[in-house]
């Protein structure tokens, strides 16, 4: 995958000549360009990850609390401390015996779901599911048994570009969907809803692009269609019937 490195002059740079706005700098000057070139870029890596790349995730290991967190009947993490910060969590990873396990993200609705997977004598097991519990913390579901390690995938927070050399990753032209989206912001507060319009058309031209040729480089052969519902509870049958690994 080929790396295209955008300075954030070169960025603001783009944003001006596609704007025709060269030279002026009075009304749209640079910071309040460069503020919205951030939030731009956020929006746009978590879009990026919520379509399934992995492009600006990261990883956090750790190991898991045994037995529920007490005043609650499942077992928290903080992930408050995790730096760079979590954006969204997108897996959570468990190595039993030297196997690795993906627990199923579920909402915070069927936190109850999972009783049935505990030991009658601790009211803990194989964790099976997580979800989040408040902006800081991961509820596994059920609690650990045992001081599992674990491996959490998650969107960090971007570091807003500030100095004229700061960089922005454009893999393959990407950063023009940035400069697009800066457009729009630019031109709605110009209230021309023409030109809205057509920013908007030019930018989710180049979202949809971004996704095909995502799609194009991680396909390794034809897509076969999958029972996932099936396959989650044959590997909950599974975990349940060894919970005293």
């Amino acid at each position: 995958m080929s790396v295209r490195t955008r300075t954030l002059t070169n960025l603001l740079a783009d944003i001006r000549w596609q704007a025709d706005q060269l030279g002026a700098t009075v009304r749209n000057d640079d910071a309040s360009l460069t503020r919205a070139l951030n939030q731009s870029i956020q929006a746009f890596r978590e879009w990026v990850s919520d379509n399934g790349f992995a492009y600006y995730l990261k990883s956090s290991a750790g190991t898991c609390p045994i037995g529920a967190t007490s005043p609650y009947a499942f077992g928290l993490i903080t992930i408050s401390s995790i730096s760079p910060a979590v954006v969204r969590v997108y897996g959570f990873d468990l190595t039993i015996n030297n196997v690795i396990y993906s627990l199923d993200a579920v909402a915070f609705a069927e936190r109850n779901n999972f009783q049935g997977f505990l030991s009658d004598t601790n009211k803990s097991g194989i964790p099976i599911a997580f979800t989040m519990f408040d902006n800081n913390s991961i509820a596994l579901l059920p609690p650990a048994q045992a001081a599992y390690p674990y491996s959490l995938w998650y969107l960090p927070v971007s570091t807003d570009l500030s100095a004229g050399s700061d960089t922005f990753d454009g893999i393959a032209g990407w950063e023009e969907w940035l400069v697009w989206d800066v457009l729009v912001k630019l031109v709605v507060r110009e209230t021309d809803l023409a030109k809205a319009q057509l920013a908007v058309g030019e930018r989710d031209k180049i979202q949809a692009a971004i996704l095909r040729r995502s799609r194009h480089l991680q396909r390794q052969g034809p897509m076969i269609k999958r029972d996932t519902r099936s396959e989650k509870m044959d590997k909950r049958r599974f975990l349940r019937s060894n919970w005293r690994v």
